[in-house]
């Protein structure tokens, strides 16, 4: 061996996960390729209209006249991408395949800091590998040219730099991803019972949220002469506009596909109140544990998201798009459990397949019921979790009573 291949191999040597985690990174991209030539029927119905709606009248100005029903932040990437000489089906592409990777990063920032043995940076860059091989997240980008994961990356920041305690991040990174999606709110039950529970910041901190969604507007109102406030008609007019309780997500309301929609959607947001105020009391009776760990930050975090797409009323197929992230990371980071992580994703996998081919050969009463009894096992796991440990015991007081 040549003293240039013994410096080559050296350097390799020494940045080992970096150099696979590039290889990781482009192997997923090219596998994401593979999918850019699928018109779905969300992108022929709606984002190709749109984005040629922004393009006829010129870009940013289209913002004025646009029809659609994505909030100021997508509305101006889109925007943006209607003056790159890429076709827009390949551009909207990768708009979300960008966020695909960025979502992943997070993901294993967030599993590395569960991990602080020899094995960190292998099971984070395993996290990685999972996330952006996961058939929900390249189908989702790569396949549909749907944009979940740009909100679920804002989310992962937003659980991150919660567990860092760096609570100015994490409340902006929560209004960005709620400047994206109405379904970001999915997780603002468990950042209520964490601001109750733990008490280390001021309720004011929740005025970054709707402070930034009025900055995140601005676009709209410099290019569209739009209300500052428009966010709040556009998201408005998203939440009734399906014909059933249920749009193909295996829900407890797939079980009353007959159900009358005004009463019983009714019903489906009182039930939801009441499983996560049943949830607050459990946490806040628990006086032994004087906070929520930074497990139970995860754990209680995908709880939050489970009871929201499982009991409120019109969930789509892709509304459980967080929850399948969520629970690839409460694998790495409880390191058990995994049974959990492939039974949610696989029920999306077959979700996305009913829609982008047409499969309707699964039984989504049968799914349903999977769900629900995953739901229930995973909520008795979190709380039996929450009690086991008692962390208002000091340092001292633990090591007296459990000497090394």
């Amino acid at each position: 061996m040549n003293k240039f291949e013994y410096d080559i191999l050296a350097v390799i040597e020494k940045h080992l996960f970096l150099f696979i985690a590039i290889i990781i990174t482009i192997l997923a991209m090219l596998l994401r390729l593979t999918g850019f030539h699928t018109e779905s029927g969300d992108f022929t119905t709606y984002l190709l209209p749109w984005f040629n709606e922004l393009k006829d009248a010129g870009g940013f100005n289209g913002m004025a006249t646009y029809s659609g029903n994505y909030n100021t932040p997508y509305v101006f990437l889109m925007a943006t991408l209607t003056y790159l000489p890429i076709h827009p089906l390949w551009s909207i592409k990768l708009l979300s395949c960008v966020f695909d990777f960025i979502g992943a990063y997070f993901a294993s920032r967030i599993v590395g800091h569960f991990n602080k043995g020899t094995h960190k940076n292998l099971i984070s860059l395993i996290a990685y590998t999972v996330v952006l091989f996961s058939p929900n997240v390249f189908l989702n980008s790569g396949y549909w040219a749907q944009c979940d994961f740009i909100y679920v990356s804002f989310l992962l920041m937003c659980i991150y730099y919660l567990i860092e305690k760096k609570y100015t991040l994490f409340m902006i990174a929560f209004g960005l991803a709620f400047s994206f999606k109405l379904q970001a709110i999915f997780l603002l039950p468990f950042l209520l019972i964490y601001y109750m529970k733990n008490k280390e910041f001021s309720i004011l901190k929740f005025l970054l949220v709707p402070i930034t969604l009025i900055i995140t507007s601005l676009p709209n109102v410099i290019f569209g002469h739009k209300s500052i406030f428009s966010f709040v008609t556009v998201y408005f007019g998203q939440t009734d506009n399906t014909l059933s309780l249920s749009y193909n997500f295996p829900n407890v309301w797939y079980w009353f596909p007959t159900a009358e929609k005004t009463a019983f959607s009714r019903v489906a947001i009182l039930l939801t109140l009441v499983m996560l105020a049943i949830m607050l009391l459990i946490i806040m009776m628990n006086k032994q544990k004087e906070k929520l760990s930074e497990k139970d930050i995860i754990s209680f975090a995908l709880w939050s998201v489970m009871t929201c797409v499982l009991f409120l009323p019109f969930m789509h197929e892709r509304y459980g798009f967080v929850v399948d992230i969520l629970s690839i990371i409460y694998v790495f980071s409880f390191k058990k459990h995994w049974w959990i992580a492939v039974v949610l994703n696989m029920l999306s996998f077959f979700t996305y397949m009913d829609y982008l081919y047409s499969a309707w050969y699964y039984n989504y009463r049968d799914m349903a019921i999977l769900y629900f009894a995953t739901y229930l096992l995973f909520s008795l796991y979190a709380i039996k979790d929450f009690y086991k440990e008692n962390t208002s015991l000091t340092t001292t007081e633990s090591e007296v009573l459990n000497p090394s």
